[in-house]
């Protein structure tokens, strides 16, 4: 069976609540942080890694922080996901970009049945 991809569309579908708590988890865009979704597992929810960069203090170090995808917490299980079971990174900005249409969608609903 083939893993789901995880791609900037699938993500958008996850809506408001779970791209919020992605961004809360990325901290401030100044951290440039990244995110990779993980593709094991039935799919519905996919749990993520954030890398955050130190710039210029040490540009050759980031730290990685894995969540789980319903709680958002701190997953405990590995420091990181196998390399195979990772989405491509997104940026603080795709994130914000996947939030942005998703409440701009919302509110074109809310204009139509008005």
């Amino acid at each position: 069976m083939k893993k789901p991809l995880w791609t900037k569309e699938r993500i958008a579908q996850k809506g408001s609540v779970f791209l919020q708590s992605v961004l809360n988890n990325m901290g401030s865009k100044s951290l440039n942080a990244t995110v990779r979704f993980g593709t094991t597992g039935t799919g519905d929810l996919p749990n993520y890694q954030v890398k955050k960069e130190f710039g210029p203090i040490a540009p050759d170090r980031h730290l990685i922080t894995v969540y789980q995808s319903r709680s958002h917490k701190k997953y405990t299980g590995t420091a990181v996901f196998n390399e195979d079971n990772l989405s491509e990174e997104f940026t603080y900005a795709d994130i914000i970009e996947m939030l942005a249409n998703d409440i701009k969608g919302m509110l074109a609903d809310d204009n139509i049945h008005s």
